[in-house]
């Protein structure tokens, strides 16, 4: 005899199909949390295969008609498989369900894994009978992803789904069972009259091994990959497998993109508002990076926003002025009030050629609302971290002293070499002998030049870590040694896979969690250095997209949202609406008065 189960409650708020998910216009914040409402209904379903029978939870938009007759093509809906954990289909997948559909108007699935009789061990149980229930699935890729299909066959056949746009999300054990669909199913099978399998995945703080099964072919699967820096399920060993493994799936041209990103002090299930190792932030982050992901891939065009990396065109005339080491240019966001102070972002070149910087920084000031200020910090030598500080640690001083400027908050973002000064900015803050610049509060690297960071980080990992791959390298002390310096800016590190090797990504990570930072550690497939350089051989529309955003929320979490910018949160699900506003940038000589710095600015147009 079938389960009883009682129908969940229906949600309170009502939301339109496609409605708006809204963030908080400051910070990224959780989706949900434990007192989430459901609204839904259970569906019993078949594995084929082997007859097994499923149930899983559906929830769609409110204000859809599922008895009326068959929509036409275009209206029907997108569509995200849930997948559990090691405790099973509960309350906090149906709850991840509930606010796919009712806030982002998407059908929201929780899948079954484990099958409708199933008996699964009580959660008191020693892990060693409760690993050998799990053990069935995890350690078995084909029946996991035979599970898996399972649940995409029936979503896909849902008349008001789009079989083309259905997207996988799997939490924990639900994390490892992408990570083997994504082996096992990669590679398109050319069927006729068979849509495809998914349109993209999902894997959060999955448990990974460095002995788990390779892919079987061609991955042609966009993947996302959200893991903590304190998680001993995915320390250096299997996280270089797991990147292995991918790029062995990626030789062939024109597979689909994969994205890892790793949170610092974070630890295993840290999404789960059930978990006593639940972070807020990271769930904030990490639902956002997963839900501008699936905008992407049901857009098909695998970015948050079509024309957040378009090229501006700018146009300046500015004398250069020196002042003591480097020199600068300011842009100012459209309409500025100089008599209120706003935050500035420091832009560190990567060449002496301004074309790119110039661009790039017209627009961070049009998009943040935030004064940007291109400094002259440029080395030959990107080995000489001395040299980095010193021009680094210029720019700061003299953006301080520019009328209209909040010195207590400032960025540093870094383009190649600059993404070099970035990090070694961001080594020396966490060493006691050397005085940390606190009004710094954001320091990002786009594709700098990791290989020279890890060289000079050689050395300064404590004798207790180890850099060669063990748990306790990757967060045994962080949160202890987290506590020894009060200074500890957000860092952000956004590297191409195909730039920078896995080695010295250890070596930096580790360095950097024996320092107790604060990191958020993006890796990018298929793309080399310059990835974000409009006209570069290794430019990647795809990265520089999403590393842009990553960018900006972060900057609006540490300074705030500006009136005077475009939205600091484009919603995941639309495009960010349009802007034809220009923007201003001047040269700004030492000595410069408010007047003339105001009356001086030269026109960008975009």
């Amino acid at each position: 005899m079938l389960k009883s189960k009682a129908l969940p409650l229906l949600l309170t708020t009502a939301f339109a199909a496609g409605a708006t998910a809204t963030n908080a216009d400051a910070v990224l914040i959780p989706a949900g949390g434990p007192e989430t409402p459901t609204v839904g209904t259970y569906q019993n379903y078949t594995d084929v295969a082997d007859g097994e029978l499923l149930q899983g939870f559906l929830s769609i938009p409110q204000g859809i008609d599922t008895d009326s007759s068959l929509p036409e093509a275009s209206a029907k809906l997108p569509a995200i498989v849930v997948l559990h954990d090691a405790s099973g289909r509960d309350l906090y997948e149906e709850q991840r369900a509930a606010i796919i559909s009712q806030q982002y108007g998407y059908v929201g699935f929780a899948a079954d894994i484990f099958g409708f009789y199933a008996e699964l061990p009580p959660e008191d149980a020693p892990w060693s009978i409760r690993g050998a229930f799990t053990g069935q699935y995890t350690n078995n890729a084909t029946l996991f992803t035979q599970r898996i299909q399972a649940a995409v066959d029936f979503v896909q056949a849902l008349d008001y789904v789009d079989a083309t746009k259905v997207g996988l999300v799997g939490y924990c054990m639900g994390g490892t069972g992408v990570v083997h669909y994504v082996n096992v199913m990669g590679e398109a099978i050319e069927r006729d009259d068979v849509p495809p399998l998914v349109a993209g995945a999902v894997s959060v703080h999955p448990s990974l091994t460095a002995d788990g099964p390779g892919p079987n072919g061609s991955i042609d699967l966009p993947t996302l990959f959200l893991t903590g820096g304190a998680d001993f399920l995915t320390g250096p060993a299997s996280m270089e497998k797991l990147e292995s493994d991918m790029k062995a799936g990626h030789n062939l041209d024109g597979v689909a993109p994969w994205e890892s990103v790793r949170y610092a002090k974070i630890n295993h299930a840290f999404s789960n508002w059930f978990s006593g190792s639940y972070d807020e932030r990271a769930d904030a982050r990490s639902w956002y990076s997963q839900m501008s992901f699936f905008a992407g891939v049901f857009s098909d065009t695998t970015t948050v926003d079509s024309t957040v990396d378009e090229q501006p065109l700018v146009t300046l005339s500015a004398e250069e002025v020196d002042y003591t080491d480097p020199m600068g240019y300011l842009h100012a966001p459209p309409n500025a009030d100089i008599s209120l102070s706003l935050p500035i972002i420091v832009v560190l070149p990567h060449t002496t050629d301004r074309s790119y910087e110039e661009s790039r920084a017209a627009k961070l000031s049009l998009d943040t609302g935030y004064y940007t200020f291109e400094a002259d910090a440029y080395t030959t030598n990107d080995y000489d971290m001395d040299k980095h500080l010193s021009r680094i640690r210029a720019a700061i001083s003299r953006v301080k002293t520019i009328p209209g400027i909040d010195s207590s908050n400032i960025a540093l973002v870094g383009f190649g070499s600059g993404g070099t000064g970035a990090m070694y900015y961001a080594l020396q803050t966490g060493l006691s002998d050397i005085a940390a610049e606190d009004s710094v509060k954001v320091i990002a690297s786009v594709h700098g030049h990791l290989d020279r960071v890890a060289i000079a980080m050689v050395g300064m990992v404590p004798e207790n870590e180890s850099a060669e791959g063990d748990a306790q390298a990757w967060g045994g002390n962080s949160r202890e040694l987290a506590a020894a310096s009060p200074y500890k800016p957000q860092i952000l590190i956004q590297s191409g896979v195909d730039a920078d090797s896995m080695k010295d990504i250890i070596q930096i990570e580790s360095t950097l969690i024996s320092l107790g930072a604060n990191y958020e550690l993006t890796r990018f497939s298929d793309t080399g250095d310059n990835f974000t350089a409009w006209g570069d051989e290794n430019y990647n529309a795809v990265a520089s997209s999403r590393s842009f955003h990553q960018l900006r929320t972060v900057l609006a979490e540490a300074f705030g949202p500006s009136e005077s910018g475009n939205d600091a949160y484009p919603e995941p699900h639309k495009p960010a609406k349009g802007d034809d506003t220009t923007s201003s940038s001047s040269h700004i000589p030492s000595g410069t008065s408010a007047a003339i710095i105001a009356a001086g600015l030269a026109l960008v147009a975009f």
